[in-house]
This record gives C-alpha cells, sequence and structure tokens, in this order.
C-alpha cells in the first residue's frame, strides 16, 4: 500500500509460527543482554540489483518468557515501510528459535 502524502510504501508481514515453537524477538532482552549468542528476529529488503533497500520496521514487542527474554510464538504482525518509488525484490529473515512446548504459556522456557 503506498501512502501517497509520506511518498513510503507499507507492507505487513505476519510470520506463522509452529505450535510449540518459539523465536526470538527483534530486540529479545530485558534489561542487560546475560548472553549475546541469541538471534533476533531481522528482516531485510533487497532491490532488484541485491542492495539493501532502507525501511523502517515495527516489531511488537512479544511475549516476556522467565523474565528474561522476550519471544514471538504463534503468529506475529510486523510492519515495514520504505520509499514508494523502490521495488523491494528480495526479502531476507533471519532468526533463532527453539521448541517451547505447552511451556510458553506459563512463562517457563
Amino acid at each position: 500500500t503506498t501512502l501517497a502524502a509520506s511518498g513510503k510504501s507499507t507492507l505487513t508481514l505476519t510470520l506463522h509460527i509452529e505450535p510449540g515453537i518459539a523465536i526470538y524477538a527483534n530486540d529479545p532482552y530485558e534489561g542487560e543482554p546475560e548472553e549475546d549468542f541469541i538471534i533476533p528476529t531481522k528482516i531485510e529488503f533487497l532491490d532488484s540489483d541485491d542492495k539493501l533497500v532502507e525501511a523502517e520496521f515495527q516489531f511488537p514487542r512479544g511475549t516476556l518468557v522467565n523474565g528474561l527474554y522476550y519471544v514471538y510464538a504463534n503468529a506475529v504482525e510486523i510492519t515495514a515501510s520504505f520509499p514508494a518509488d523502490v521495488s523491494v525484490e528480495k526479502l531476507t529473515l533471519g532468526y533463532q528459535g527453539y521448541y517451547w512446548g505447552d511451556n510458553l504459556d506459563s512463562g517457563v522456557g
């Protein structure tokens, strides 16, 4: 969808995550990170020349697990906006997921 007033296009991406699986949020830490091996969810757009398209993403906060990490489970909607005159040809998605089973609902990982 192009927003004429801003000259930007917007796109809503919905990630459907398998039941029992959780992926770390875009900003996964509650407070200062204790470990640096967690891979946050990241999205990039590329144009037809495989050049990075400048985009602004709005990631939801996620669910706090064990008072330490924010994760996404089930489905998450991410909104992106980028210049309307740029053609996005590719999307890359980086994430780290784990099997949480039914424990995610109780906050125990």
